[in-house]
C-alpha cells in the first residue's frame, strides 16, 4: 500500500462481538424471561422494571429492496418521530452525499432501498408497528 491510500471500509471492525459472556434475551410481549446465568440474573433482574419501559421503543430495521437482507439490525426511540441506528446499518441503505444531504441507496435493479422499523418485532409475535425512514428535508 502507498503512502496516503486509505483501507477500504470495513463494518466489522466497528463492531464488538462476544460468542459467550452477553444475554441474549428473547423478548416477547414486550418483556423477557430471567436467564440463569447468577451474574446476569441479577443485573437484569434489578433493571427489570426499567427494561420492560425501553423495550417498546426498541425495533428491528427492515429494508425493502435490498439485494442481500430482510433486515439489518436494531433501532431505537430517541426523540418524537427520531429513531438512531448503528452505522453500519445505516450504511446499507443510505449515504452521505458532498453536499451533506442523506440520499437512500438504490439495488442492482436501480430500486430504492426502503428502509423501515418494526417496535412489535418479537418473538413469535404477527403484530407489527412499523414505522417508514424518510429523508428529513
Amino acid at each position: 500500500m502507498s503512502r496516503g491510500e486509505t483501507l477500504p471500509y470495513d463494518a466489522s471492525l466497528e463492531a464488538i462481538i462476544r460468542k459467550t459472556g452477553r444475554p441474549p434475551l428473547i423478548i416477547q410481549n414486550s418483556t423477557f424471561s430471567i436467564p440463569t446465568s447468577e451474574i446476569w440474573k441479577e443485573r437484569l433482574q434489578a433493571a427489570q422494571s426499567l427494561l420492560k419501559n425501553i423495550i417498546p421503543s426498541v425495533g428491528r430495521i427492515e429494508v425493502k429492496n435490498h439485494d442481500n437482507m430482510a433486515w439489518l439490525g436494531t433501532g431505537w426511540h430517541v426523540a418524537d418521530g427520531i429513531f438512531a441506528t448503528n452505522r453500519h446499518v445505516a450504511l446499507e441503505f443510505a449515504q452521505k452525499q458532498a453536499n451533506g444531504d442523506i440520499e437512500f441507496l438504490v439495488n442492482a435493479r436501480h430500486r430504492i432501498i426502503k428502509p423501515r422499523i418494526d417496535l412489535r418485532e418479537e418473538y413469535r409475535q404477527p403484530d407489527e408497528r412499523e414505522f417508514q425512514v424518510i429523508r428529513k428535508q
